[in-house]
């Protein structure tokens, strides 16, 4: 009985996928589409991007986040990105003390400080945003690409 059931699943798959696939259009932004179905699909992509960094200037870190931003602004707007909307952005700072010390400018060894950031966009066309990822990764960022589809009738 069990065998009877899986090879039915099995025969309606294979009989759905080809039908799911001449529905597929490839324009930048990808449309799934059935015969039953009242709209098409809408994809957003949203990009992540994490940076690391050892800075010796704390009263600097608001400038050295705001100079990210239009760096990364610049490389959407290089990769061809239309719109870009930036959704969130967070860093934390961690004071790097070697080895227990006193440190201070005046004793010759500086205070290292450790920026950790993070800045979240929403991109379109959708399909720019892994462009936008190859851009980020040669200087030397890290980025991540996260992709929701969904139906939104009108």
């Amino acid at each position: 009985m069990r065998i009877h059931i899986l090879m039915v699943v099995g025969l309606l798959y294979i009989g759905l996928v080809p039908a799911l696939a001449e529905n597929v259009t490839s324009d930048s932004r990808i449309t799934y589409t059935t015969q039953t179905a009242p709209c098409p699909m809408t994809e957003n992509a949203q990009v992540n991007v994490n940076f690391n960094s050892q800075e010796t200037d704390l009263a600097q870190i608001k400038t050295i986040m705001n100079d990210k931003l239009k760096e990364i602004e610049a490389l959407a707007k290089e990769a061809g990105v239309e719109q870009f909307d930036l959704q969130s952005m967070n860093y934390s700072i961690y004071a790097n003390n070697p080895g227990g010390c006193n440190c201070s400018s005046e004793g010759g060894v500086h205070l290292m400080y450790q920026l950790s950031g993070n800045m979240s966009f929403n991109t379109q066309p959708s399909g720019k945003a892994t462009d936008l990822m190859i851009l980020l990764n040669k200087k030397g960022y890290t980025s991540g690409l996260n992709v929701n589809m969904f139906r939104q009738c009108r």
